[in-house]
């Protein structure tokens, strides 16, 4: 009865296990990517982790292809330098920052950039409170004028007012005409 429903899948056999070692080598290489990052060298390490016995010459090609892949990569990484992998590191620093700017609400979010380092490293009371003392917040506020600006919510903010006391004038002018 199975034989009758799936025999054809026979004739696919030697593709199947080429496609198999395909993404048994690919899981790899992005899964030793992700957990360590690009730097100098990392192909060589990449090479050993995948130390594994493929069946087809072509399995055998993209191995050699994404490790050639990695070298390029790390090429633009400087001795003690880890680049990342993967963006999923990225994306949770922006969820956080994310959620933390809901619970400040009104400082918008590109303000709130200043904070990431201190969300993302290991910080003592006392370290946090020295930081506080020597950096006033008015010196934060002209550093992120100076060197980020306004941020898109606070322009819309800004044109969403005028638009809205130009209604308010002409309401107040049409008012005129009536009485």
């Amino acid at each position: 009865m199975i034989h009758e429903k799936l025999g054809w899948l026979s004739q696919y056999r030697d593709l199947l296990v080429q496609w198999h070692e395909f993404i048994n080598v690919v899981k790899s290489v992005e899964g030793y990517i992700r957990f360590t990052g690009i730097y100098p060298g990392c192909h060589i390490d990449l090479k050993g982790q995948l130390d594994m016995d493929l069946t087809t010459r072509r399995a055998n090609n993209v191995r050699n292809e994404l490790v050639c892949f990695v070298e390029q990569l790390s090429l633009d990484a400087i001795d003690g330098e880890r680049l990342l992998g993967s963006s999923e590191i990225i994306e949770s620093v922006i969820g956080k920052l994310k959620s933390f700017e809901q619970d400040q609400s009104g400082s918008g979010f590109t303000g709130m950039l200043l904070s990431l380092p201190a969300m993302l490293s290991r910080t003592t009371q006392d370290v946090i409170k020295k930081a506080l003392e020597s950096v006033p917040t008015k010196k934060v506020f002209g550093w992120v004028k100076e060197n980020i600006g306004q941020s898109v919510q606070s322009k819309k903010k800004e044109v969403l007012s005028i638009v809205k006391k130009t209604e308010q004038k002409w309401d107040d002018n049409q008012a005129a005409y009536v009485g």
